[in-house]
């Protein structure tokens, strides 16, 4: 029952080395734990990292193709601009040709003019407005493949209005004209057939 003091002291040794050991497998665990978390908030921030860097790859990807519609498109629309500007004066110096041409037809007042001046000019005015007829068509050829040709397709839809109600009316007359031939003709085969 009595224990020496050097056993004593052992047990103490041991006890305290125990509870050392206890300590620091506690500080370890602890330990272990603050590193398992920190993995964690690390394995989050490289996904973060790893979104953000998609994200901005996905815009840069999104910018470029969209930047390149720009690059393309300038150079096409220079062209373009160039190619308007020219139609433009082109369309310009036409209307002021044909404003040459419409002030002179009207100052063509034959209908004012007497006999004699009839006789005498009225191959001149005929030449006149065949040569306005002309720059008219020689226009409307130079527009033709454009933007602008609406301009000379009124002329032409004018024609085709003016040839059509031609049509149209030699068709009625034509039609009135052999309607009595045709109900002859219709009642001819009815007598026919029945006999």
């Amino acid at each position: 029952m009595f224990e020496s003091k050097e056993e004593s002291q052992g047990l103490l040794i041991d006890e305290e080395n125990s509870h050392e050991e206890e300590v620091s497998v506690d500080v370890i665990q602890a330990q272990i734990e603050q590193i398992k978390q920190k993995e964690a908030e690390l394995a989050q921030k490289r996904q973060e990292i790893q979104e953000i860097t998609q994200k901005k790859e996905a815009f840069l990807a999104y910018k470029e193709q969209v930047e390149h519609g720009f690059i393309e498109s300038l150079p096409l629309m220079e062209d373009l601009l160039l190619s308007l500007n020219k139609d433009l004066e082109k369309l310009r110096s036409t209307e002021e040709e044909f404003r040459h041409w419409r002030s002179k037809m009207k100052d063509l007042r034959v209908e004012e003019w007497s006999n004699d001046r009839i006789k005498t000019s009225l191959d001149d005015a005929k030449s006149f407005v065949s040569q306005a007829s002309q720059a008219f068509e020689d226009a409307e050829k130079e527009f033709r493949h454009s933007q602008h040709v609406t301009v000379f397709r009124q002329k032409i839809k004018r024609q085709n209005t003016a040839s059509n109600d031609k049509v149209v009316f030699f068709v009625k007359q034509g039609f009135w004209f052999h309607l009595p031939l045709f109900g002859f003709a219709i009642l001819i085969i009815i007598i026919l057939g029945l006999v």
